[in-house]
């Protein structure tokens, strides 16, 4: 097999084969927390999406799981900077980063993470920003379980 893992995943794409490979959550699955947090088979490839115009929550990362990539995209045309962190208004986990309004999706590789405490148990993860306008974006985040 040639490539990286993350070579064939598309972060706009629709839902098709290649979620043979990932469980989708999105809107309030993504956004379960505690008792309502969803069990996932270890070893899993999940891919969570939501889209927020105001500093929220994305998901609540499992626990044992690792960020992978994530996908920030812009929709209604205005750019804005995003940051992610672990709690409303953090940049823990990535510094503000410019998201082109109305553009192509910004990849922000694994490299560019700080990776949570989530080893143990599940972690709340924001995206954020200190001047969201009339943004809106499409935080697509990939972890492996």
């Amino acid at each position: 097999m040639s490539g990286s893992l993350l070579s064939g995943l598309d972060p706009a794409g629709p839902i098709g084969d290649a979620d043979l490979f990932y469980t989708v959550q999105s809107g309030a699955d993504a956004k379960a927390t505690g008792a309502q947090l969803k069990t996932y088979a270890a070893g899993g490839l999940i891919r969570f999406s939501v889209t927020v115009s105001a500093n929220g929550l994305i998901c609540a990362l499992p626990a044992g799981a690792a960020m992978l990539m994530i996908a920030l995209q812009e929709i209604a045309g205005h750019t804005v900077n995003c940051s992610l962190g672990t709690t409303s208004g953090g940049s823990e986990l990535l510094s503000a980063i410019s998201v082109p309004g109305g553009g192509a999706p910004v990849l922000i590789p694994l490299d560019a993470l700080s990776q949570p405490d989530s080893w143990v148990a599940a972690q709340n993860i924001f995206l954020n920003s200190a001047s969201w306008g009339l943004a809106n974006v499409t935080g697509r985040l990939w972890c492996l379980q």
